[in-house]
């Protein structure tokens, strides 16, 4: 079944919130996480993000061709780095509720993600 614009456009809406919402939960781990090369890598993974969000515009990146295949390639790579992170998370973050949220997060943005970058 083919997607109408406005489903694109809710799909899309939904990873933008995806996103923002991983985005509070990492900013948030941070601060629990327990050294400091775990801090660096949530703030790498939240800078990551933070790109990502200023490119988001799918409709209008998709009609350059270039730009559009490069980020698909960037959201592949940090999905990687986000699956990654998700299965160790709970050594880094010892805040039950914390690693819960980032967990979730991740997932919520991989689902999505999978759905507008087809």
């Amino acid at each position: 079944m083919q997607k109408t614009d406005d489903d694109k456009k809710n799909i899309q809406a939904e990873l933008k919130e995806a996103y923002c919402q991983l985005y509070k939960h990492l900013t948030t781990s941070y601060w629990y996480a327990s050294t400091i090369q775990d801090k660096d890598r949530i703030r790498g993974l939240a800078d990551s993000i933070y790109e990502i969000l200023n490119e988001m515009d799918i409709d209008e990146i998709k009609a350059r061709t270039h730009e559009y295949q490069e980020m698909k390639q960037n959201i592949a790579g940090l999905n990687k780095k986000l699956d990654d992170f998700k299965k160790e998370v709970d050594k880094i973050i010892h805040v039950i509720t914390v690693s819960q949220n980032v967990c979730q997060g991740i997932s919520r943005v991989i689902e999505t993600a999978g759905k507008v970058l087809i």
